[in-house]
């Protein structure tokens, strides 16, 4: 992956909006309008790529992110 390292995914999603297409984001995020920000960066055409911390963390994540968006990759720390 070569692009840019986020703190959040609202950030990640601002980011996305303004013509970035490659991300990692550094920080897990599980509040549910973080995974819908970044539902919505991959539903821009970005490639998001996710560091996760725990397992309970991923399947958080599996729970709360849009069956139909576009998959994000995960990087299990």
């Amino acid at each position: 992956m070569q692009g840019l390292m986020t703190y959040s995914a609202h950030e990640t999603l601002w980011l996305a909006h303004h013509g970035w297409t490659d991300f990692l984001l550094g920080y897990p995020c599980f509040h549910p309008s973080e995974i819908a920000a970044l539902a919505d960066a991959r539903g821009l055409g970005a490639e998001v790529a996710l560091v996760c911390d725990s397992l309970e963390g991923i399947e958080l994540l599996e729970r709360h992110y849009p069956r139909t968006a576009p998959s994000l990759g995960i990087i299990l720390e």
